[in-house]
């Protein structure tokens, strides 16, 4: 999963990098398809060089939002979204308004789009990081499960119940007798292969 995760991330930065340098290298003529004033064309092209390294950064947020509405938790997806639009983004345009005027006002998204970027990427490493604990944990539980039964039995199917052994002191203070962890899961697994 984890790797999917940074495939695509990976994929999405260097598609929007591609776009950016469409952009870049063509902004006067992508302009001129919707304008047609001269001063309009320059203008426009200039505002698509500042809104350019904000694609980029569109691989690293739609793949972040999408790996949590993937994982059930739209709470974090909605965190992203209202991160963007409103706690980054608004106050963004006021400050760099303030600063730059016109010029300020556009490049509010590509700031705000970076700097979630790398938010995206800490919610990531700590949901990804959460999840190897999580999943460490759980490995442990189940092989407490798996390692402290009372006894394992010589047949899989229980037909004559014969106590071969345990794996855990716990077992043996219950009175069966340990044995090593290879040889029980030797067994077992020879057993599991004789009535497949």
């Amino acid at each position: 999963m984890s790797q999917a995760i940074k495939t695509s991330t990976i994929y999405g930065i260097i598609l929007g990098t591609i776009f950016w340098a469409v952009f870049f290298l063509f902004r006067t003529e992508l302009a001129s398809i919707f304008l047609h004033d001269e001063l309009l064309i320059h203008q426009a092209g200039y505002f698509i060089n500042i809104l350019g390294p904000s694609a980029p950064m569109l691989g690293v947020i739609n793949m972040i939002t999408i790996y949590f509405q993937a994982l059930g938790a739209p709470v974090k997806s909605l965190l992203i979204t209202i991160m963007r639009n409103v706690v980054l983004f608004i106050p963004a345009v006021i400050i760099l308004n303030n600063l730059w005027q016109l010029s300020g006002i556009i490049a509010a998204q590509p700031i705000a789009e970076t700097i979630l970027a790398i938010i995206c990427i800490a919610m990531y490493a700590k949901d990804s990081n959460d999840k190897k604990m999580l999943r460490k944990q759980t490995l442990d539980f189940l092989s407490v499960i798996l390692l402290i039964p009372s006894a394992v039995y010589d047949n899989i199917s229980n037909e004559n119940n014969r106590v071969i052994g345990c794996v855990d002191p716990i077992p043996e203070r219950m009175g069966v007798m340990p044995m090593k962890n290879q040889r029980v899961w030797s067994l077992s697994r020879k057993e599991t292969r004789n009535h497949e």
